[in-house]
């Protein structure tokens, strides 16, 4: 294919935008989870990480493009905090922090309380990355 006919990358603003309709997939699907064990929680879960793959391909590609923001990083550290490995917990608590940081000033649009509301999400993110690394190997 030549790069005539290629279709054009997306915009930040269209990967942004993509990143925050999964973070919003993500709050829905899980505001009702079904049994650990059942058919539509192993469902679920498969989506989860489907999510997470396609939050980590738009992020890299944010971040490449100098375009990411503290927004997309909440948002893809709220998918990475649904992984099934100890690395995917602890980078979600990596992009929880600098999103923290990124946020000052204006964290109100992330939903924080202040820099202490970015403080309990990352004290929560080391909570989960804690209990990962402790949990025995399946």
């Amino acid at each position: 294919m030549t790069d005539s006919t290629r279709s054009p990358a997306p915009s930040p603003d269209a990967r942004s935008s993509a990143l925050a309709d999964l973070y919003a997939e993500d709050r829905r699907e899980h505001a009702a989870v079904p049994p650990v064990g059942t058919p539509e929680y192993r469902a679920l879960r498969e989506r989860d990480h489907q999510r997470r793959h396609r939050a980590g391909d738009l992020l890299a590609s944010l971040e490449a493009s100098g375009a990411s923001s503290a927004e997309d990083l909440y948002h893809a550290a709220w998918l990475f905090n649904h992984g099934d490995q100890p690395a995917e917990a602890r980078r979600a608590h990596e992009l929880a922090r600098e999103a923290a940081e990124r946020a000052q000033g204006r964290d109100r649009a992330l939903g924080f309380r202040g820099r202490r509301g970015a403080l309990v999400f990352t004290s929560m993110l080391r909570r989960v990355v804690k209990r990962a690394n402790t949990r025995a190997p399946s």
